[in-house]
């Protein structure tokens, strides 16, 4: 990595993914059933918008160095609440990989009748 993007990731590490701060812990479990517990996100919900067929939608960032690669239908649990990664419905894109951090749009209270 270049030195600004090292700046960069520290950074979040010390800032956004700082639990004391504005960052929350989360468990993941992927397509096929394997949970992550303990995983640091930054957790930013849409305002109740409804998006992509759900009620309730928001975006999990995650970092990199987390130990896990977000998957489409993956699922997030914050607040015990399941969060499903969804497609971003501007961009049809699941998840963003910056090089740094993941950027998953998640959605809940929803039917997604394409699956």
């Amino acid at each position: 990595m270049s030195e600004f993007t090292d700046q960069l990731a520290q950074d979040f590490e010390n800032v956004f993914f700082n639990t004391e701060e504005f960052a929350q812990t989360a468990t993941y479990r992927d397509p096929d059933g394997d949970e992550t517990d303990d995983i640091v996100i930054d957790f930013d919900p849409d305002g109740g918008e409804e998006k992509s067929g759900y009620r309730h939608t928001a975006l999990v960032e995650v970092m990199k160095n987390q130990g896990i690669v977000p998957e489409y239908r993956g699922v997030f649990i914050v607040d015990g609440q399941e969060w499903v990664v969804i497609e971003d419905a501007a961009s049809g894109v699941f998840i963003r990989d910056d090089g740094v951090l993941f950027q998953c749009p998640v959605g809940r209270d929803g039917v997604k009748t394409q699956w």
